[in-house]
């Protein structure tokens, strides 16, 4: 299988809200990048989810104070159990603050 990502992901745990998906859904990230994440979301109808749908993810990262909120597109949605789904996103539109605040943790866990 040829591997189709550009940024290298590390492996992450964190509570994440995401925004966009009715009622708004809560999860946990399992690996994130520079690019975007995937998290394992606390919702059952994931057929009512879609690829390309845009959702806002709010979390703050481990070891800083910081909340984000960001922009993202969903690019992969499976079912991981009865009342998990499993979602790729995409990040779009990063701030400047977000994308320091990415950089700087990648960079720290990487060490």
């Amino acid at each position: 299988m040829i591997e189709k990502r550009k940024a290298s992901r590390i492996p992450v745990s964190m509570r994440v809200d995401c925004q966009g998906i009715d009622p708004i859904a809560f999860g946990y990230a399992q690996n994130f990048s520079l690019q975007g994440m995937a998290l394992v979301v606390h919702y059952q109808n994931h057929h009512d989810i879609s690829p390309n749908e845009s959702v806002v993810l709010k979390f703050i990262l481990p070891g800083s104070a910081t909340a984000l909120s960001l922009k993202a597109k969903i690019t992969r949605i499976s079912q991981a159990s009865d009342k998990e789904t499993l979602i790729g996103v995409q990040f779009s539109d990063l701030s400047e603050l977000a994308f320091k605040e990415l950089s700087f943790f990648m960079a720290t866990q990487s060490t």
